[in-house]
């Protein structure tokens, strides 16, 4: 069902409701009065109508909350800028893949921006769930384009807790690149500081006399150093963009 047809079913439901409180309000109305066979009728008529009345009212509104309710697979539109960072504008529409809550409590759902592109990766985006409404609620299969990759072997320049800055072997060409896009996205990431010695300058005794911190990143317990070579696994896109692919 379309958002139109999803007003219109909303609509129908108020005017249900409207009808049955019209009913409701004549019985209390009628028995107010004195009490004529004439009125006595009227009452009896409107207390047949009332469940009729009250039971197309309930199927209306379940009928909207099915249509309208944000599922996975339907498709919404964003129709308040939330201020939270990297929230979608308003009008932007996706298709929902997933629904859940914040740690503030918030519902939220997130939606695939691009999901018509069949030849992008998909663009993800979150949104309070109160911030958008159902524009199409026929459930739609969700089954976003499997991202190509590239296998890249380089050397390790830097690194921080979400990203590597690798380069290519003979380090003419370099790039950032986020560790949720590599082989590593699943891995235990640990950058830890610690002492090194400097074994270039001794003492008469044969202790190092100097060290440094430095920072050291850990991988599933396992030490990646800088300037060491690195095979990794990157998004084809990024391989291209940097020209390496």
């Amino acid at each position: 069902m379309l958002y139109r047809a999803i007003l219109e079913l909303h609509r129908k439901a108020e005017k249900a409701a409207d009808d049955v409180d019209h009913i409701r309000n004549k019985i209390i109305e009628l028995r107010q009065l004195k009490q004529t066979e004439e009125t006595r009728k009227k009452i009896e008529f409107l207390q047949k109508k009332f469940p009729i009345a009250l039971k197309k009212s309930s199927d209306l509104w379940e009928q909207y909350n099915i249509h309208s309710e944000i599922k996975k697979g339907k498709i919404v539109r964003v129709v308040r800028k939330a201020r939270s960072k990297g929230s979608p504008q308003k009008g932007v529409e996706g298709i929902v893949f997933w629904i859940g809550t914040n740690d503030w409590g918030t519902e939220k759902c997130g939606i695939i921006t691009n999901y018509n592109n069949k030849n992008e990766a998909p663009i993800k985006a979150f949104v309070p769930t109160s911030a958008c409404v159902v524009i199409d609620s026929s459930i739609k299969s969700i089954k976003p384009k499997k991202q190509e990759t590239f296998p890249f072997i380089g050397t390790l320049e830097s690194f921080s807790q979400k990203a590597f800055l690798i380069s290519t072997l003979d380090r003419t060409r370099a790039f950032w690149v986020p560790i949720n896009q590599t082989q590593y996205k699943n891995s235990n990431v640990e950058i830890k500081t610690e002492k090194t010695l400097i074994t270039d300058s001794f003492n008469a005794k044969g202790t190092a006399t100097k060290s440094k911190k430095t920072k050291i990143l850990y991988i599933d317990g396992k030490v990646m150093k800088r300037n060491s070579a690195i095979s990794i696994t990157i998004p084809l896109w990024l391989a291209k963009k940097n020209r390496v692919a």
